[in-house]
């Protein structure tokens, strides 16, 4: 037995999120990649636009994953996630902050587990579309 299509187009649809989340850890990684190291100083306005990406990257990935908790990955991954929402909105009202290194990785750290765990729930939803809908 096929799934319902209406069913699949509306399952494909929720995963927008998470896509968008995963989009927007890549790029949040790669920009932070070629951050200027220490004594150099880092435009505000990048800090800014950086700190946004990563705010919407935790706060997409979070939307799919808090309502449907899968595993203990994703039980893990929200306090990280939450505090992480915190500090990228204290960076975009004070980019200043960025200069701390320790800042930084746990940033990066939170933003790539936030991808993780985007493409962990969009692929475990995949997987149950593939199988069929009963």
């Amino acid at each position: 037995m096929e799934p319902h299509l209406n069913l699949t187009h509306i399952l494909l649809w929720e995963l927008l999120p998470e896509a968008l989340a995963i989009a927007a850890s890549a790029v949040y990684l790669s920009a932070t990649k070629g951050m200027a190291p220490k004594g150099f100083p880092i435009g505000s306005f990048r800090v800014r636009v950086l700190s946004f990406v990563g705010l919407l990257a935790c706060i997409l990935s979070g939307i799919g994953a808090f309502p449907e908790v899968m595993s203990v990955i994703l039980v893990l991954a929200e306090p990280f996630e939450l505090l992480a929402v915190v500090l990228f909105g204290t960076l975009i009202f004070r980019p200043t902050l960025i200069s701390r290194s320790k800042l930084r990785v746990y940033l990066s750290a939170a933003v790539a587990l936030s991808g993780l765990c985007a493409m962990l729930f969009m692929w475990n939803t995949l997987r149950l579309l593939t199988h069929g809908v009963r």
